[in-house]
């Protein structure tokens, strides 16, 4: 029997989110090592802030093995998330934003194809095949059930 393992690439855009960065993306680390079926990193991309946040998104990368830090000096979701998704080797892509780690357990729950669109208004959905070459997954819903 031949087992695929998946590697998903989660990218957390954010822009002047100094006080919640840590705690969130802590706790989306946790999810994904103790509770997600598949190999994950996290790509925090920073995207135009002004405040402290690629300051910890940095400490963050420095003391987590599964994240990564990226700073873009424009400001733009679609664009920091267009620069990490081009750039990435993961063979599934999801983004969740960083206010939502709450509800960190629906990431990477609507895959679609066609990498290459950032945006989710952009995808289509369908359902997670390992014959895929990549695949993208769009924003996630908050609170569940509500999308």
């Amino acid at each position: 029997m031949f087992v695929t393992v998946l590697q998903v690439g989660v990218v957390v855009p954010v822009r002047n989110e100094e006080r919640d960065l840590a705690p969130g993306i802590r706790r989306l680390v946790g999810y994904l090592r103790d509770s997600f079926p598949f190999t994950a990193r996290v790509t925090i991309a920073d995207n135009g802030s002004t405040d402290a946040t690629p300051a910890v998104a940095a400490r963050l990368a420095g003391e987590v093995d599964q994240v990564r830090a990226v700073r873009l000096e424009q400001p733009g979701r679609g664009r920091a998330l267009r620069a990490v998704w081009s750039a990435s080797e993961a063979e599934v892509l999801a983004y969740m934003d960083a206010n939502s780690s709450p509800a960190v357990t629906t990431c990477c729950c609507t895959p679609a194809w066609g990498h290459g669109s950032p945006t989710p208004s952009a995808a289509s959905t369908t359902s997670l095949s390992p014959s895929a070459a990549r695949h993208e997954v769009i924003g996630p819903a908050w609170p569940p059930g509500s999308g």
